[in-house]
């Protein structure tokens, strides 16, 4: 299916996906499809090319410094040159000497008051509000970066290592909100180091090994551990792209 027979039914639709940077591909022949109010979990070794898998479908790796894509790739019906308003969350940036959690939080406001107020409560952020992004430590920014991507009124998701610098118990509270936001029927691709631990709130499994997709599940009651396993243990699977 390619990105101009996607319909508004699908989630996301990726066609023989190919990501280069100069003469260099990072990313190769990906294949898959999901259907909105799935939360995909992306699994793989440092660099594997999951992470920028995640920032090529959400458009925001750039010609301009190099980046070339081919194939077809969809979000929500629309091309992935089209669809810009996915809520995204990257790993680490930089933060501003200047800027308090409260002004960060309002650079993305477009979600309602209440939502926002909620999110706010749910990650403890209230006394943090007035605190600048310098002085915070690393698992408040995380929480603080969460709550600015899920305060985006999208009905797409596209998170990465989302649950870093994130104790146990904040863990927790990360996929109690991703579980809400997929029971809503909105889409979530997630990629992680300790993939275990969204068992019982993804519904599809993947890994990438030196930029191909290795495997694709969809099994959510199962977690693919024998998959995982050789993937982690840098051995070469069967299939190079696999359709849900």
């Amino acid at each position: 299916m390619s990105a101009e027979t996607a319909t508004a039914s699908d989630g996301l639709v990726v066609t023989d996906w190919n990501v280069w940077r100069g003469s260099h591909w990072i990313v190769r022949s990906v294949t898959l499809s999901l259907p909105m109010g799935s939360l995909l979990v992306v699994a793989g070794r440092n660099g594997s090319g999951k992470s920028t898998f995640l920032r090529s479908v959400a458009g925001l790796l750039s010609s301009r410094e190099g980046w070339r894509y081919s194939g077809d790739c969809a979000l929500c019906g629309h091309s992935q040159a089209k669809y810009n308003t996915a809520a995204f969350m990257g790993q680490n940036l930089g933060t501003s000497d200047e800027l308090t959690v409260g002004g960060f939080l309002k650079l993305q406001g477009s979600a309602s008051g209440k939502a926002q107020q909620h999110l706010i409560g749910r990650l403890e952020l209230q006394s943090l509000m007035s605190v600048r992004l310098s002085e915070l430590s690393g698992g408040e920014w995380q929480r603080v970066r969460l709550a600015r991507c899920l305060m985006k009124d999208s009905r797409v998701l596209l998170l990465d290592e989302p649950d870093a610098a994130l104790d146990d118990s904040w863990r927790t509270v990360l996929w109690d909100l991703l579980a809400a936001r997929r029971s809503l029927g909105h889409l979530i691709v997630v990629v992680l180091h300790r993939p275990l631990e969204a068992l019982g709130a993804a519904t599809h499994w993947a890994g990438f090994e030196r930029g191909q997709l290795m495997f694709c599940e969809s099994d959510r009651r199962v977690f693919p551990e024998a998959l995982m396993n050789r993937l982690f243990l840098g051995k070469t699977l069967d299939s190079s792209e696999c359709v849900v």
